[in-house]
């Protein structure tokens, strides 16, 4: 794959042939590569807590460590970790074969954002921070899976808390566009690399602010969010700067 085809000066249609074909063998390197890297990263979040699981039951078995429900707790915890990892890697498996089966209908999106208020509201208290809803004053509606788009903006809401500092504000935002609604998730964290920006919503990219090393979180939240707005022939982008928090908005069309 690494080798290209010469290309001579006279721009004939043998040199046009072989500029086709160098593209579509760099492309091909390319997503060699970008599969190497993923596989790798797989491989990384299952080993270890499989590593953790095998330790722990090793020593317990051979005597070594005595059986306590903390620590059958912990095993439960990397148990649902590898679990939460492998659900992921299948939802973006089906959707990228297009099979991502959804069940749309029409949804009013402030009801919508009112629903993963009251999911969050509780989880961003417990770090001190206040979440707050700015719905809008509309009759426009999206036709939507709504259990899928609440998977999508629980990820994006899940991101927020994890990145914002105690005693800071999340705002889920309702707003309207020519052709659109544009849901909101703006928060007060570090915000994002503009040289990382570009590449936030590709799996396991080491610059990812989905990235989480718990069981709750598989390290695919934003790639995830995406697939799942794409399915919905929607539009999702991130707004950032380092030291002025992110803003992650959804486009969906109006019915």
């Amino acid at each position: 794959l690494t080798r290209r085809l010469p290309l001579s000066n006279r721009r004939d249609e043998l040199d046009m042939l072989a500029a086709i074909v160098n593209a579509m063998l760099e492309r091909i390197e390319r997503l060699m590569n970008e599969v190497k890297g993923v596989c790798d990263n797989i491989a990384h979040d299952l080993r270890t807590p499989l590593t953790v699981i095998n330790g722990y039951v090793e020593s317990m078995r051979d005597g070594d460590l005595p059986v306590t429900p903390e620590r059958l707790e912990l095993i439960a915890d990397e148990t649902t970790r590898l679990s939460k990892l492998v659900d992921d890697l299948r939802l973006l498996s089906v959707a990228d074969a297009g099979e991502l089966n959804l069940q749309k209908q029409l949804t009013n999106p402030n009801e919508l954002l009112e629903h993963c208020y009251q999911l969050f509201e509780n989880q961003a208290a417990r770090k001190s921070i206040s979440l707050k809803l700015e719905p809008l004053t509309t009759t426009q509606k999206v036709l939507i899976d709504e259990d899928r788009m609440i998977q999508a903006i629980s990820n994006l809401l899940n991101n927020a808390i994890d990145y914002s500092p105690e005693g800071s504000q999340i705002i889920l935002r309702l707003r309207e566009e020519r052709a659109n609604m544009l849901l909101e998730v703006v928060d007060s964290g570090p915000g994002i690399d503009p040289a990382n920006l570009p590449y936030i919503f590709e799996r396991f990219h080491r610059a990812d602010r989905s990235r989480q090393e718990s069981a709750s979180h598989s390290g695919l939240g934003l790639s995830i969010a995406k697939a799942i707005v794409t399915a919905h022939k929607g539009e999702i982008t991130a707004i950032s700067a380092l030291g002025q928090g992110t803003s992650l908005q959804i486009r969906l069309a109006k019915q």
